[in-house]
């Protein structure tokens, strides 16, 4: 969907990419839309549009030390959105610095919260990276409206796909990879969706019920990438009347083709 050159980032790739769509650059602005054929834009259907930005590069610290931090906690309400940031990109000097994430958090807060991010990031001079199993404890959250999951070294798909399913009402995602890049595991979020059918809420016990109402698709609406290989397969995975942005930051593309949803208005946003 998106090549670069020695001047500036392209926009035209090969017949599949974005469908049967051509992308075309305007003169001084970095905004290209696709051009429908004639009978569509006749139609009252909005072409999706796509915007590409430079990446701005972020100076980064990763060889200090962890600064330390007090054991005491915070107050905060259920609606407070909640940032547990990696020990190597705490800034003492924060008035308020964000908590250090850790397995045994996660599972003590209050699990009706509705903004949640978490940064993982560890530099590549240590050996161990945050096991797979810290996440676990995302599966009592029933209530996130928006997950921000970044830094990661390895993947954690296997339980980040299940907390989406398990939380209908989540319309933000965001993923960054601070390792090496991977594809979205449509066979991971297949597994989830039928895992998560098993998870009923305490209310749908209540009910009576002995599974959970999963919806057939993501209802999410806006979803960031960082660091991830991207095919059209996963998007499949996501509602065509609920996805309306996707931006997506340092991926790669590997045939980049959304579905139906590309046959109304919708957003695209590359950051290379």
């Amino acid at each position: 969907m998106w090549n670069s050159d020695n001047k500036q980032d392209e926009l035209e790739k090969d017949d599949g990419a974005l469908g049967s769509h051509k992308c075309s650059k305007k003169h001084t602005e970095k905004t290209a839309s696709t051009q429908q054929d004639g009978d569509v834009a006749n139609s009252e259907i909005q072409s999706p549009s796509i915007t590409v930005t430079p990446a701005t590069p972020q100076p980064r610290n990763t060889t200090q030390s962890p600064p330390s931090t007090s054991g005491s906690e915070r107050t905060l309400t259920a609606d407070s959105p909640v940032v547990m940031a990696s020990l190597y990109r705490i800034n003492e000097n924060d008035h308020f610095p964000p908590e250090p994430f850790s397995k045994d958090l996660l599972i003590r807060m209050d699990h009706n919260k509705h903004h949640l991010e978490i940064d993982l990031f560890r530099p590549e001079s240590e050996r161990s990276v945050f096991p797979l199993q810290d996440l676990s404890p995302l599966c009592l959250y029933r209530e996130l409206r928006t997950l921000k999951i970044i830094g990661m070294m390895q993947s954690y798909q296997s339980y980040i796909w299940l907390v989406v399913w398990l939380n209908p009402q989540l319309t933000d995602l965001t993923l960054g990879m601070a390792g090496e890049a991977e594809s979205l595991d449509v066979k991971a979020i297949a597994e989830a969706q039928k895992y998560a059918m098993c998870k009923p809420t305490m209310r749908e016990v209540a009910q009576g019920k002995t599974k959970a109402e999963v919806p057939k698709k993501f209802q999410i609406v806006k979803l960031s990438l960082t660091n991830f290989i991207i095919h059209d397969a996963p998007f499949r995975w996501f509602s065509d009347t609920k996805l309306q942005k996707v931006e997506l930051h340092r991926c790669k593309d590997a045939g980049f083709q959304l579905p139906v949803v590309m046959e109304r208005g919708f957003s695209i946003t590359v950051t290379v």
